[in-house]
């Protein structure tokens, strides 16, 4: 559902049903609120950030990606993070939201099951997600065994 203001009366449309001449529209929202998602983190969580944001050997982009988090922790608004790290609000909502959804996910498990929070945990959460494209071509296994083949001499394989 969508309201739109326009010219002082306030009408509620459906999204397919929204026909509107340019040009008129004074106000648009959306019935959903904009409000952004609270990362609790605890003490030893955030020493455990802190401390990978301060290696020499993690890289840049991820430590601007605790950053955002350890912001967003301490209750701060987007654009305010936005404006320090130097980057979009765009980009904070995003890493700040797949930060809670991990999280949360985290916390959710059953505590005798889930890992504790450590390093490469938390860098798999603010790392890259997969990108579309083609399909490889080659598989893990047969690289392994190229890998392999590679190394031995060539009396073993009778390749030359």
């Amino acid at each position: 559902m969508l309201f739109i203001k326009i010219e002082k009366s306030i009408i509620l449309f459906r999204p397919a049903a929204v026909k509107l001449a340019q040009g008129q529209i004074t106000h648009f929202s959306r019935t959903m609120s904009r409000t952004a998602v609270k990362i609790h983190l605890d003490l030893s969580e955030q020493a455990l950030l802190q401390k990978i944001r301060r290696k020499r050997s993690v890289p840049e982009f991820m430590k601007q990606r605790l950053h955002v988090v350890l912001s967003a922790a301490t209750g701060r608004q987007n654009q305010d993070i936005a404006t320090e790290c130097l980057c979009g609000v765009h980009s904070v909502g995003k890493w700040r939201n797949r930060w809670a959804k991990a999280h949360r996910t985290w916390k959710q498990t059953d505590e005798t099951l889930r890992s504790e929070m450590n390093e490469r945990l938390v860098l798999l959460w603010v790392s890259d997600e997969k990108r579309r494209g083609r399909k490889e071509r080659i598989t893990a296994e047969q690289r392994t065994k190229i890998a392999a083949l590679s190394q031995e001499t060539q009396s073993k394989t009778a390749f030359p």
